[in-house]
This record gives C-alpha cells, structure tokens and sequence, in this order.
C-alpha cells in the first residue's frame, strides 16, 4: 500500500509496516507531509524514522492489531483507576498484578518480574560524533603526562636512555694512573628524541655541512684525547699535568660549577691536549692549584686557550681567583660569524647556541656522546650545585671531560669555517698566474697592482634581503635575527609552555598521577631562586 492510499486521513497514530529496501519497520505514524512526499513515524524502538515516498516500497497498516493492544491497555487502566488507595493489603496487592497481551495470549506478572523487565529496558541512543561524547572531566593532554623524577631528571643520575659507562683505570709511562675515556661515535643521520622522534637540524646544519664536510653524509674526521686524569692534590701528578699543558701549543678550556660567575662557585678546571683531559678539582686544590701551576697556563699568551663562551668563565677566574684569561679563541665567535656570513645574509644571530649544538652541527657527534646539562633557569644555581658532589658520580665525571675533549677538533672545523673566504681568495691568488700561458704571464708582471675579479666572488654577498628571510619564519630585529635555536638534549621535549620525559610504557605509570607524587622531601638543601637567571 503506498502513501496515496493515507491521503486525506486522520494517519496520526496510526500503526503501520513500511517496507523501505527490502527492510521492515514497524511504528506509529507521526505526522504526514505530501507536498514533500514525506513521513515521519516513531518506531518500536523508540526511534523517529523520517521515510520519503520515492524509497519506500510498501506501506501497510496493522489497524486490527493496533486496536486489540489499545483494548487491552484501556483495560489495564481503568483497573488502576478503579483501584481505593486507602484499601487494605490485600487490595494493593491486586496492584503488583499486571495483565500483560504478548501476541493474543495474556498473563499475569508479578512485581519483581516487572521490575526485572523495567531495568532491562533501555532506549536505544542515536550515535553521538566522538567530539561531543567526551568525558569533560577527562583530559587527553593530562594523560600523556607521567611522573618525573626531576633529581635524576637534572643530572643526578645518568641518562634514562644511556648506560652507566665503566671507564677501565690503567698506568701511563710516568707511573701516573689514569682512566680511559670511551670512543667517540660519529654520525650524520638526524637526531632522535627519546621517543624515537626525528629532529632534524634545520637551515643552520644543512648550510653547515654542505659547504663544511666532504660530502652531507660524511662527518669531518677528527682526534680526540684518550686518557683522563684527575687531579686533586698537588704533587707529581699535578706538575705532570702543568708540564704537559704549558708545551702543548692549543689546549681546549672548560670550567664546572654553582652558578659559574663572580658569585658562584668553581668547582672543577677542566684542560685538555690532543692526547690528554686533565681535570683539577679546585675545591680540594683551592688556591694553590693557581698559585702552582694554573695561573701561569691560562695568563700565558703563547698557550692558545679554545672556549666555548668565554663569559662566565672569564669573569670567574678575573674576580674570584685573579687570572686574566689570554690568547682565548671562542667556538661560540666562530659559529656567530660562520651563520652570519653564510646562513643569514649578514644578519646577526640574536642567540647563543650551546656547545652541543655544534658538536652535532659541525662534527656529526651522536647524542650518546654528549654531555646535556639540564639546569632550570629559576633554580639555576641549586641544580648546577650538583658538580660539588664529593666523590663525583662517574657520569658526571665523563660529562666534564665530554665538554672538553671536544673543543679541539671542533676548533679546527669552525676556524676553517671562519676562515673560507679568506683560503678560497688565496687558493685564487696561489693559481692566477701560473696558469696563464706565456704572454699572459709576462703581462700580468707588469699589473700585480689589480686584484683578479675572481677574488669579489668568493667573498659572501651580505643583501641582506628581509623578505626572503621573513618567508622563512624569522623574525628580523634591527641587524639582528631571532632564529629558531631549538632543543639538542633527546631526553628533553618540549611542548608549548611545558617539559617534559619521554613517553613511558602507559602500564608503568597510571595517568592523572601529580608529577610532585613520590618526588623525595628530606633533602638537604632546598632549592633557591637564582640572583640573575640565566639558562645554558
């Protein structure tokens, strides 16, 4: 029967079964619309089916069977109704009686099976969009948190991701013993957080090792010092170590400790060759590691000193111990110029890059070879208290002989970085002339006071093009450029406005847990605000 057949009738309440596609749907009619060719029925489940007539293959009415479950409901009402409420028990319990009609057959019900059925019931919900179903006391952001152990977190422990590294203890031809410091791994992949997440360099490295190493996937090849030494009285070994520093030509320079500056505290003087890292415990030594030896090497102006930012370190030996620090060459400088120069168009980068920056940049160093210092610049002069611990914990110890060892190799490669103009000029001049043949040659005698005009190529064109800069994201302030510095330690990411440890199993830590839960209360010393914030 199609929609034709209900035209001009009273079909609200109607029960019918409409066919639609070779289904069955069995309700009440709602409401009826024939200029649309359209019907709107409430079906058994509880459900309102919208139906259009163009669809619908069969409409067929269940009048008489309507009417037999109206009959039956009138009656069980008119039974409720009649009932006296102020009647005896007896009377109420006529009520937990309920005659049910199930397809022509009746019973009676008694009343824990009605309520059986009634909490069995459950209308069916039309499907919710998964953004309107959340749980708003839930937070999917909070869950991915999990509880950081910030002591171990800030060098207390060795990294999660490293092992403890055993140095072997051994004897050198002086009889002075030393440790034996691990290979140094080399790698030119990008590097991985400790989710297992590329991050990749950037402009700066790629522009730094296509015009620095061989090839983009071949690091620089390098030596670095074997042997440790650690020095903590003065005797044999610490002459030993002043002889062989003062006769070494370049030594690389690096300083440990609170708050390093006027009004920290120093507590290590680390020094290395190309064979050996010496490192002074100046909290044993005190003055005398300078009054006997130290003093004479850093003030020493034929003794190259190779730093990365010269800063703090200068303004610590110049204020607390009286040493004027000569003959430095800076690491820091040398990539300042080299970005300047061949990255950013002669703007001037606005910020310092840390020393692990260039390790990875210049000498493909793998992240398991880095020391990462992690202080918070709030707190910096309670974390950075750490290098006072006696005795050190080996990972500490390696971690200052891993800001040393270093700094020679990477002087060499950013002080050809720096100096690439200059040496292609002079690679110009050196084949000018003898290249020529014979006429030529003899006329250029006559004109050496003209420069060649290959030589203007090869000096860096300093456009300073602001659009094409600012097509890149950076934002230009004066001469200077705000670049994108980024974050080198793989332990660490970074969010919007957050730190955070890498992603553990989701077993081991249940969410919603507070980051401050299990984190130790008796310690020592509680952590202060530093004087003037500051951040590595």
């Amino acid at each position: 029967m199609s929609f034709q057949s209900l035209v001009g009738r009273e079909v609200s309440g109607l029960r019918v079964r409409v066919v639609e596609n070779g289904q069955q749907f069995v309700g009440k009619i709602q409401f009826m619309d024939m200029d649309r060719g359209r019907m709107g029925m409430v079906v058994d489940k509880g459900e309102l089916q919208l139906f259009y007539q163009r669809d619908v293959d069969e409409v067929i009415e269940l009048g008489d069977e309507n009417k037999a479950l109206d009959v039956k409901a009138d009656e069980s009402i008119s039974k409720l109704e009649n009932l006296d409420i102020r009647a005896p028990a007896v009377q109420v319990d006529r009520v937990s009686k309920v005659q049910r009609v199930v397809e022509g057959q009746s019973r009676v019900m008694g009343e824990e099976e009605m309520k059986k059925i009634f909490n069995e019931v459950r209308p069916d919900k039309p499907e919710v969009p998964y953004y309107l179903n959340k749980d708003p006391r839930r937070n999917q952001h909070l869950e991915n948190l999990h509880h950081i152990n910030m002591s171990d977190l800030l060098g207390h422990k060795p990294p999660p991701h490293q092992e403890e590294v055993e140095m072997l203890s051994d004897t050198d031809s002086c009889g002075l013993s030393f440790q034996q410091l691990p290979a140094v791994t080399q790698s030119s992949k990008p590097r991985m957080d400790a989710n297992g997440h590329a991050l990749h360099g950037g402009w700066q490295e790629k522009r730094i090792r296509e015009r620095l190493w061989e090839t983009p996937d071949t690091p620089p090849h390098i030596e670095t010092p074997g042997r440790l030494y650690v020095v903590r009285e003065v005797g044999d070994r610490f002459e030993e170590a002043v002889d062989r520093i003062s006769h070494s030509g370049v030594v690389g320079l690096s300083l440990e400790g609170e708050m390093l500056g006027r009004e920290g505290v120093l507590c290590w003087v680390n020094i290395c060759n190309t064979r050996d890292v010496f490192m002074f415990d100046i909290i044993a030594l005190g003055e005398q590691a300078f009054k006997f030896g130290l003093r004479s090497v850093l003030q020493d102006s034929e003794l190259m000193k190779v730093v990365h930012d010269c800063r703090q370190v200068n303004d610590c030996l110049t204020h607390q111990w009286g040493v004027t620090l000569s003959n430095v060459w800076d690491t820091m400088a040398g990539d300042m110029v080299f970005s300047t120069q061949h990255v950013y168009d002669g703007f001037v980068p606005q910020y310092a890059r840390s020393l692990a920056h260039l390790l990875k940049d210049y000498l493909g160093i793998a992240d398991n070879k880095i020391y990462f210092p992690r202080y918070r610049r709030s707190h910096l002069a309670y974390d950075s208290s750490i290098w006072q611990s006696r005795p050190p914990p080996t990972h500490l110890v390696l971690g200052a002989a891993r800001n040393t060892l270093y700094l020679l190799a990477l002087y060499k490669v950013v002080r050809a970085a720096t100096l690439l103009p200059f040496e292609r000029a002079v690679h110009i001049l050196n084949s000018h002339v003898k290249e020529k043949d014979d006429p030529d040659a003899d006329h250029m005698a006559f004109e050496s006071r003209l420069l060649p005009s290959r030589v203007r190529g090869v000096l860096p064109e300093w456009r300073q093009d602001r659009e094409k800069l600012e097509d890149r994201g950076l934002f230009i302030d004066d001469n200077f450029i705000h670049q994108n510095v980024g974050n080198p330690d793989p332990v660490l990411i970074f969010s919007k406005d957050s730190m955070h440890q890498a992603t553990p199993h989701r077993e081991q830590f249940s969410p919603y847990r507070s980051i401050f839960e299990g984190q130790e209360t008796g310690r020592e010393r509680e952590p202060k605000p530093s004087p003037v914030p500051r951040l590595y």
